[in-house]
């Protein structure tokens, strides 16, 4: 698999403390899409990355994809996220969520009226084609609101439908798989 990457993206790294030690015999198969706002107010990407940096917030995500199209990995490879919570799997509830997926997180407000920048998508399906060939088995891109439990938990990433999605990754990493 080629990795396209004519906009020269760079992918910074920020190890949060926030994470697990991956169990190895579940593979990563989703790349779950979040948005970091409330509904209301933006978080920015140094808003973010401080929460996921602090041990009272017990979250994280592997990546965070800026609107201006900057990316920062606070998960590192054989190691997992908390992002996701109970999630949908081949139809049934998953509580280890957080071990077959990759979460990325893409600033927006979270309103859903909150347009996501071309250079964004652009990055998000960078980090698709590099999470994919880290793991293989990488073939599922999911919205968080799609699959948590129960249905409504989670509305994220609002504004962004599966199909823009999918032709983001499709229009620039042509050569990866989807699910």
């Amino acid at each position: 698999m080629a990795i396209s990457n004519p906009r020269g993206f760079v992918i910074q790294t920020l190890w949060s403390p926030n994470r697990s030690r991956q169990i190895p015999w579940i593979k990563k198969k989703v790349f779950l899409a979040h948005h970091t706002g409330n509904g209301v107010t933006l978080a920015s990407l140094g808003s973010v990355i401080n929460w996921f940096m602090s041990t009272n917030s017990g979250v994280s995500a592997d990546f965070v994809v800026d609107r201006n199209g900057t990316i920062v990995r606070m998960v590192p490879r054989g190691w997992i996220g908390w992002h996701a919570g109970i999630c949908t799997w081949r139809g049934a509830p998953y509580r280890l969520y957080n071990h077959l997926s990759v979460g990325v997180e893409l600033v927006n407000d979270g309103s859903g009226h909150d347009p996501y920048p071309q250079i964004q998508l652009e990055a998000m399906a960078y980090v698709y084609a590099v999470c994919q060939a880290e793991s293989p088995t990488l073939r599922y891109p999911r919205r968080h609101g799609d699959v948590a439990i129960p249905l409504g938990r989670k509305v994220d990433p609002a504004g962004l439908g599966i199909e823009e999605i999918y032709t983001a990754i499709h229009n620039h990493q042509p050569e990866v798989l989807l699910g």
